[in-house]
């Protein structure tokens, strides 16, 4: 039970993340910016920074809790087992980063 209330809170923390992001973003940014893909990449990339920061209080969470793994689902067509653990989420967090920095935020400032 208490893992249900673990991804409801962290998606609820990552959903107004997201909306926080927008708002500044869109109070800070020029009216006349016609540009909208550059304003999706901002939110983005702020948001995967604040979503890596968002993972640490659950990881404690995790550890305290003994969860070796968060989700645990079986491929329906293969059959294959699969869990998702926090490693894997910080991994994603790391890859979503990395990509935000050196190929996301450059392309749409030279974009625009």
């Amino acid at each position: 039970m208490e893992l249900y209330l673990y991804w409801i809170v962290q998606l609820c923390g990552i959903l107004g993340i997201i909306i926080f992001n927008y708002a500044l973003l869109k109070y800070y940014t020029d009216p006349h910016e016609t540009f909208k893909i550059t304003l999706f990449i901002q939110v983005t990339a702020f948001s995967s920074v604040m979503v890596y920061i968002l993972l640490i209080p659950f990881d404690v969470f995790a550890s305290v809790r003994h969860y070796d793994e968060i989700v645990h689902f079986t491929d329906p067509i293969l059959g294959m087992a699969h869990k998702v653990t926090i490693y894997d989420l910080y991994f994603i967090c790391y890859i979503g980063m990395i990509y935000m920095c050196f190929i996301g935020l450059p392309y749409s400032y030279f974009y625009a």
